[in-house]
């Protein structure tokens, strides 16, 4: 006969880092995030710039992504950014996969978002997955915290 063996699937997760930790970055290095974020603004089109990748079709070239690649790595952001109309989401750091995952990170945005927290460091109560939660920052800007189920 076959010997049926379960295969366990390990997670080499690490936690997110904290609201206190991202707030220190944050404090310490305001000056070039507000320089990413004008770069972001510029390059609007763009859509999302990861330190591994971005399009080739937007006509952003390889100097300006090695800009992006040098400030995300200044200001810890491992996952990149992603650029929308109205916010320029900035992540710091995303572990799992698809709808199992969370992200968390910095988001800039010209209107208020909700809903606001005091803390991202707790994991949410399964009503509040797959929404975005916010704790405010400074002038327009926010910590995120996104997860799946």
């Amino acid at each position: 006969g076959t010997l049926a063996i379960p295969i366990l699937f390990l997670s080499c997760a690490r936690e997110h880092a904290s609201d206190q930790a991202l707030r220190e970055r944050f404090s310490a290095h305001r000056s070039d995030f507000d320089r990413l974020l004008a770069m972001a603004r510029s390059d609007s089109g763009i859509g999302r710039i990861a330190p591994e990748f971005f399009d080739l079709t937007t006509g952003i070239t390889e100097e300006r992504w090695n800009q992006y690649r040098s400030l995300f790595s200044k200001l810890g952001l491992e996952r990149g950014i992603t650029i929308a109309a109205d916010r320029v989401v900035l992540i710091a750091s995303a572990e799992g996969v698809f709808s199992a995952g969370s992200s968390k990170g910095y988001v800039y945005s010209a209107t208020r978002l909700e809903p606001l927290v005091q803390s991202l460091d707790e994991f949410p109560d399964v009503s509040e997955r797959n929404v975005p939660s916010y704790a405010p920052l400074a002038d327009n800007w926010y910590l995120f915290l996104q997860w799946g189920d």
